[in-house]
């Protein structure tokens, strides 16, 4: 219950369900009342079980969990998101599909299976409405479940795209609800007069045990059937795995990098993790399970690199240069820039909108200096050392010009070019 928000769905169903299982009650005022009256323990229990649940989960919630992929959906949006899910995720779902899936897993059933799935539930509810007394509260109670359950879904989720209604392990939970729903359509309750309607008894007595048993064992062999053959699709994406290769190949190429190589932590350049995920997706993340100890300390922590490997498309870690805006060219016999009123400002032939990019920094200077490299609003200390070097580290900014600030004057620095782009292979 501390887990995920969508726990919420339950307070609204329970007491949609308990209308349900109250089958005596007609839904009036009096007879609500005298309801309460009698089971007045339950619904305290609910109540209590609600504060306690929402006291205790914003107790261990941090300031910034989650609340940053919280976006309210628009009317439209959230409508077309309920939708997607219903029609084409959970409905399908109902009778053993989807039918087909998309290479990263998603529901993409046929239009026409879809169709005869929607047909088919249209027909299992209203026959269910003529047949069964009361039980439009059930189906009123899954109807409470599902709608919540887009809520909250669409609630962290739809700012990614209409694609999330497509993904089936956000409705799996609704099998449970979906499970007692159709077990009131099967059986009446215990203690329930009169569950059945008249046309349920005229059928009973056209229809033989023998045809009625058939009848619903061909049904879930359908139903059986079709979800066999869902599974062995979801398998066959589930074990393609396309990224074996870039796993093996990293794992591999780490083993045999140069004692003095630093691993430059960069999110991965293929998608399997996928920048949806933080900083799960971040190399350093990645290969820390079959990192050395001292290795994986120093993929954590370093964050200024002055030789550093990027883990490039093809898996290997190669020693990396910086590619994209660039300084002028240096004049001949020239150092290049040096300081001006204590700071060296280095032009870009192109401007670099605001990002978060990698910054080189090529200098000369005449002894070990602490400074600043600026790039727009970011600001990070560095070490500068002795004789020609360089430095590479991630910064966040934009701008013309890279600045390098707060020197030792007596360390006669001499910026001779700098990058601010991606990381790419050294020539």
């Amino acid at each position: 219950m501390a887990s995920f928000e969508k726990i919420l769905v339950y307070f609204p169903f329970v007491v949609v369900m308990t209308l349900a299982l109250s089958a005596g009650t007609v839904i009036r005022p009096r007879p609500l009342l005298d309801l309460f009256k009698r089971t007045w323990l339950i619904w305290v229990s609910y109540l209590g079980t609600a504060v306690g649940f929402i006291i205790f989960y914003l107790t261990r919630s941090g300031p910034r969990d989650g609340t940053a992929l919280m976006v309210l959906p628009s009317p439209g949006q959230f409508w077309d998101f309920a939708n997607t899910s219903l029609l084409r995720n959970f409905v399908p779902g109902v009778f053993g599909g989807p039918w087909a899936w998309t290479p990263t897993a998603l529901a993409s059933s046929p239009r026409a299976f879809e169709w005869i799935c929607w047909v088919l539930a249209l027909c299992v509810i209203t026959g269910t409405l003529m047949v069964r007394q009361r039980i439009g509260r059930a189906w009123a109670s899954l109807g409470v479940y599902l709608l919540c359950s887009f809520f909250v879904v669409a609630l962290g989720r739809l700012q990614f795209g209409q694609w999330s209604g497509l993904v089936t392990r956000y409705l799996a939970d609704s099998v449970l609800p979906l499970s007692v729903v159709v077990g009131m359509c099967l059986m009446p309750l215990r203690g329930e007069a009169n569950a059945w309607l008249p046309l349920a008894r005229s059928l009973s007595a056209l229809l033989s045990r023998p045809v009625r048993v058939g009848v619903g064992s061909a049904a879930g062999l359908v139903v059986v059937t079709l979800a066999l053959h869902s599974l062995s699709g979801f398998a066959t994406v589930a074990t393609a795995n396309p990224f074996r290769k870039f796993v093996l190949t990293a794992q591999q190429s780490l083993t045999t990098l140069p004692a003095s190589a630093q691993v430059y932590d960069a999110p991965l350049p293929v998608d399997v993790v996928g920048p949806l995920f933080g900083s799960y997706n971040l190399t350093s993340r990645f290969m820390a399970p079959v990192a050395t100890a001292e290795r994986r300390h120093e993929m954590y922590t370093l964050k200024r690199y002055t030789n550093p490997y990027y883990l490039a498309e093809d898996g290997h870690f190669v020693p990396m240069t910086v590619a994209g805006m660039s300084s002028p060219a240096r004049l001949p016999g020239q150092c290049g820039w040096t300081p001006q009123a204590g700071e060296i400002a280095v032009p870009l032939t192109a401007a670099a909108y605001d990002w978060t990019w990698t910054v080189r920094v090529g200098y000369l200077a005449a002894s070990d200096t602490q400074a600043a490299v600026v790039l727009g609003r970011d600001r990070q200390r560095v070490q500068l050392h002795k004789g020609l070097g360089q430095i590479f580290l991630p910064m966040t900014g934009g701008g013309d010009e890279v600045r390098v600030e707060e020197m030792n004057p007596d360390a006669n620095v001499c910026v001779g070019d700098v990058q601010v782009g991606s990381p790419a292979p050294k020539k």
